[in-house]
């Protein structure tokens, strides 16, 4: 059997529980410091950025793995709440322990052994250490529900709402809120589209996303604009990951229930899953003459259920511009006629009892005739 060995477990997390806790090179130096002075060699350092709150660490898994095994002579931590903060791995370390398998764990106050006196110190140890957790868990409940009351989150809000870091309030962006309290209106009159939208706010307002330390300063994206009118949080409503009954919130909004499913109605996002496709004839199989991009196709359905379909260049960006209109579809089947009947190709069958389909050279096609050429409305 391989000797055994005394190694340093340091571990810090990033919770709150742990913000006045040495760092994990911090603990690591004093540790050895310890174990010089004491004259025992370390032949191992284990590090881990983990909350002992719940069972789990790797870690720490690995840890008691090896003592199980009889590999570890002693651990050397800062304090016994490094190495547990909950019920199962504080059983596990204490029976270790009294088991023999564990013969000591040294921290810089005092060294715990098998003896019945260190075990019921590292027990009391390592029950204040887990009850402060309880405490925690039940402070921030409790401030959550004080918050909720109030009307104000307790996650950070999107993007364009900016926080009171003093009193921990969300408010109102002087720069950006009304521009896009303008441009929700544009939405929600049902004049322009949301594309048309999206370039009167970044090309005449000069809108731009609010600059942190690696990104914005910039238009607003397509993209950004639709998850920007499709959050519930600027109707005023706080909706819980746990599906509780949403809360009214206290800060800014620009919508409210009736306009904000109505708008939703309008991006064409009503109920939406994030499953539900429309199917057009020709999607994918047009490029616009006058760009080269890629047409897309939109659908408009009258109020007496009549649907029209309508084929675009996407746009997508805020630098992307075209000035060709939309073609609706039956005009483009009419091209497509067309260029058929300008083809005036024949088809014979020839002999043989397989009864194979012979077509003539292409000798008699005429030049250009290809559908695949891109299409113009014009």
């Amino acid at each position: 059997m391989p000797s055994r060995v005394h190694l340093i477990y340091a571990r810090k997390s990033s919770e709150s529980e742990d913000r006045q806790v040495l760092s994990i090179g911090s603990q690591i130096q004093e540790l050895k410091e310890l174990a010089l002075r004491r004259g025992i060699e370390v032949a191992e350092v284990l590090e881990e950025a983990h909350s002992a709150k719940a069972p789990g660490r790797p870690v720490f898994g690995d840890l008691m793995r090896r003592i199980h095994r009889g590999e570890i002579a002693g651990v050397f931590c800062w304090k016994m709440d490094r190495l547990a903060r909950n019920h199962f791995d504080t059983g596990q370390v204490l029976q270790a322990l009294a088991d023999g398998k564990l013969p000591s764990v040294i921290t810089t106050d005092r060294t715990y052994t098998a003896d019945g006196n260190d075990r019921f110190l590292g027990n009391f140890e390592l029950g204040m250490a887990t009850k402060y957790i309880d405490d925690l868990r039940q402070n921030v409940k409790r401030g959550n529900r004080a918050r909720f009351q109030r009307g104000w989150p307790n996650f950070r809000p999107p993007r364009r709402l900016p926080r009171d870091r003093a009193y921990k309030t969300v408010i109102k962006d002087p720069e950006r809120f009304d521009m896009l309290r303008r441009a929700w209106d544009l939405i929600l009159s049902g004049s322009m589209r949301p594309s048309q939208v999206l370039r009167i706010l970044n090309d005449q307002w000069q809108f731009r996303t609010r600059r942190t330390a690696r990104r914005g300063d910039a238009p607003l994206s397509h993209r950004q604009l639709y998850d920007l009118f499709s959050n519930h949080f600027y109707t005023g409503v706080i909706r819980l990951r746990s599906g509780r009954r949403p809360i009214k919130g206290a800060f800014p909004r620009w919508s409210r229930g009736k306009s904000f499913l109505r708008t939703q109605e309008l991006l064409g996002r009503a109920g939406h899953n994030g499953n539900s496709k429309h199917e057009f004839a020709y999607s994918g199989l047009l490029s616009c003459a006058n760009c080269g991009r890629t047409m897309v196709g939109e659908q408009h359905i009258k109020p007496s259920g009549r649907r029209y379909v309508y084929y675009r260049c996407h746009r997508r960006g805020a630098d992307a511009k075209c000035a060709e209109p939309t073609m609706p579809e039956q005009l483009y089947e009419e091209q497509v006629v067309a260029q058929l009947g300008a083809c005036g190709f024949r088809m014979e069958w020839r002999g043989g009892s397989d009864g194979t389909l012979s077509i003539p050279s292409g000798r008699n096609w005429p030049r250009g005739a290809c559908l695949g050429n891109p299409v113009s409305a014009r």
